[in-house]
């Protein structure tokens, strides 16, 4: 059966086969009503956009536009205030995405235009402007403070979360594999010879949707570890709960910590433990490179999955929120670094052999 064509969809909406090309790819200049009967006209026909002559085009709008991307995605995400080795900071929740979404996008075509949430404030506006600049693609960073999406008009929009926070929207999601990270660190802790491993892994303001995959990696390496190993309590004090993760530390000494994040590392040495010499350290959500040993989130893999996925959901015209929202899961990698003591295996391999004697003359 023959592809159905643009100007057969245009023709079934009643409407020019440029209005047609507009509408489909989300022009603010189109009216409402229009759209929709094209977007109507394109399901009922069948009609899919062909990757490669699509891309063909992007490439001779690009070169004649000076780069200009044919599409622009926004990429919307929150600015909280973060503690950040010991320092409280403004932080742009999910910002390291931008760069590699960047890059990745171009050869689909697109653009990617950051958006802040919180300097914007309101659902209503924030759907006011992503429709003046024609923008009919989301990706979203991690929510992790209020609810800022809220009400939000997910009709408009073909959307797909990049790395998922405390607060879940309901839609497609990509993010890295809680549960792997936990039991990589648990492993790793354990490859060192440690055997009192101490899981912190706190609660986040709101309902945190990671956590139980986290807790339930801790419990399961905690039964499954050999029996000469402790099986300590899980901190679950809230991720500001200085005072009280020190006192858990205190009273069950474990050698090695395995915490949500970095934070409780700057805690330690503020309490004037050093590590590694007296306790090892590993954090899990590492988003970049760092003399702390730990999990750290495959950025790339995430954004590249996020970003096809959307444009997937751009080729079959398909917006607003999923009956069901599907979830998938990138493995992490591991970060070595300085905070851990050496493998015991590794030790031993690195031994230096005696130097042989040379022959007399």
């Amino acid at each position: 059966m023959p592809r159905a064509t643009i100007r057969q969809v245009a023709a079934a909406a009643g409407t020019s086969k440029s209005t047609a090309a507009r509408a489909l790819a989300g022009h603010p200049g189109v009216h409402e009503a229009t759209r929709r009967k094209v977007l109507d006209a394109a399901q009922r026909l069948g009609y899919h956009p062909e990757p490669a002559l699509r891309m063909l085009t992007a490439y001779r709008w690009n070169s004649l536009q000076g780069s200009r991307p044919a599409m622009t995605i926004a990429f919307l995400f929150q600015t909280v205030r973060r503690v950040v080795e010991g320092e409280s900071r403004l932080v742009r929740i999910g910002y390291d995405f931008v760069p590699v979404l960047t890059a990745q996008s171009q050869t689909l075509g697109y653009g990617i235009d950051p958006v802040d949430v919180t300097e914007i404030g309101d659902t209503q506006r924030l759907k006011r402007i992503l429709r003046a600049r024609g923008i009919q693609a989301l990706l979203v960073a991690p929510m992790v403070e209020g609810d800022p999406m809220k009400g939000f008009a997910w009709q408009h929009f073909a959307a797909v979360s990049c790395g998922v926070g405390e607060l879940r929207p309901p839609i497609h999601s990509v993010d890295t594999d809680h549960f792997i990270g936990l039991r990589m660190a648990w492993r790793e802790c354990l490859r060192r010879g440690y055997k009192r491993i101490g899981p912190a892994l706190f609660r986040q303001q709101g309902a945190d949707h990671n956590m139980a995959a986290r807790y339930g990696a801790a419990l399961y390496e905690q039964a499954q570890q050999p029996e000469s190993c402790a099986q300590l309590p899980i901190f679950e004090g809230h991720l500001t709960d200085r005072d009280g993760f020190i006192a858990w530390f205190r009273d069950n000494r474990p050698d090695a910590v395995i915490a949500l994040n970095e934070l409780p590392y700057w805690w330690l040495r503020g309490a004037g433990y050093r590590i590694p010499e007296d306790v090892g350290f590993c954090a899990l959500n590492q988003r970049r490179p760092s003399h702390i040993s730990g999990v750290r989130i495959n950025l790339e893999r995430i954004a590249n999955r996020a970003l096809l996925w959307l444009d997937q959901l751009l080729r079959s015209f398909t917006t607003g929120l999923p009956t069901v929202p599907e979830e998938v899961y990138v493995p992490p990698m591991w970060s070595e670094a300085e905070t851990l003591r050496r493998p015991r295996e590794s030790a031993t391999r690195q031994t230096p052999r005696p130097t042989p004697t040379p022959p007399a003359l």
